[in-house]
């Protein structure tokens, strides 16, 4: 709190504007400047009928320079968790199975390969691989680092890119494996960085990069267009994805409003022919959402997110 004046709710200050806060019917405005900054009534008598409640969650949603929760006098902040689930929300994307027309006999003897890109369970509608995030302030951060990860090396077997998304921190080395004996044509691009295209030409070759730009970086394979892939690059620890049913936990995170991010990286694919033959896919676009979530010292908030194209 800042000030050396009681409050009858905390008001924390996240910023150098500091905020306002209600005490007994009288209103306040909190100023972070300074150790200690200061607290300085800037209204009365008619705030006397307005409960500090009512006021408290007025301000809370309508100025972002400060935070007022309920928390016990003189208790320090202690960190907590986002607990949450994406579901799909509407009629599920088709899931057709990706028509070959190249490697046949290496690819799929059939002719067809299952679509990797719909990863909806049907029972429970959750998403999985969908990434979850905060964009805390600085003064919300703990750790710097990123602790969730999902490992960093993509295999390319039975002509498909396993997994279909890695989460990983700045720099950090990604490593692309050939276990196929066909060619592969690799092409990881985003749109602050440069493309990076490289073969992998048999059974167990291999290439790595380092990727430095934060963000999302789509992978794919020249020769079998069906092929598709995602890194993310993060550098802070409010970063995770969703396992199979859709769930995921952000650990370790300080009290406070925040705003919840979720991103899929899509589930349409459109074939695009030539004569007759699938010469390429259409991919759609991420789908995204975002959801106003408030932490409470100590306590795991809960959440749900619906996801739709």
């Amino acid at each position: 709190m800042c000030g050396s004046k009681t409050i009858w709710y905390d008001c924390k200050c996240f910023s150098r504007r500091g905020g306002l806060c209600a005490y007994r019917g009288l209103l306040y405005r909190v100023s972070c400047r300074g150790r200690r900054g200061s607290v300085r009534r800037i209204a009365s008598a008619w705030l006397r009928k307005v409960s500090a409640p009512l006021l408290c969650s007025w301000f809370l949603f309508g100025v972002n320079a400060f935070v007022c929760l309920p928390t016990a006098q003189g208790a320090p902040s202690v960190p907590a968790a986002i607990v949450g689930k994406v579901l799909w929300k509407g009629v599920l994307p088709p899931a057709d199975a990706f028509e070959v027309e190249v490697d046949v006999s290496a690819c799929a003897p059939r002719g067809a390969l299952p679509n990797n890109r719909v990863e909806i369970d049907p029972t429970s509608r959750g998403v999985r691989n969908a990434v979850v995030w905060l964009n805390p302030k600085p003064e919300q951060m703990g750790s710097e680092e990123l602790t969730t990860k999902t490992g960093s090396q993509f295999e390319f077997r039975r002509c498909q890119i396993e997994p279909s998304l890695v989460l990983v921190s700045r720099g950090a080395r990604v490593v692309f494996t050939n276990l196929d004996s066909v060619i592969h044509y690799v092409e990881v691009k985003a749109s602050k960085a440069a493309t990076r295209t490289f073969t992998l030409p048999a059974v167990g070759s291999s290439e790595f990069l380092r990727p430095t730009e934060l963000g999302f970086y789509e992978v794919r394979c020249k020769r079998h267009p069906w092929e598709s892939a995602t890194i993310v690059v993060a550098d802070h620890p409010y970063y995770t994805v969703t396992d199979s049913s859709g769930r995921f936990t952000l650990e370790g995170v300080a009290p406070g409003v925040y705003t919840l991010h979720v991103w899929h990286g899509g589930m349409g694919a459109t074939p695009i022919r030539e004569g007759g033959l699938v010469r390429g896919y259409r991919f759609s676009d991420p789908v995204q959402a975002r959801k106003r979530v408030i932490v409470r010292s100590g306590e795991a908030t809960e959440v749900s997110v619906e996801l739709s194209e």
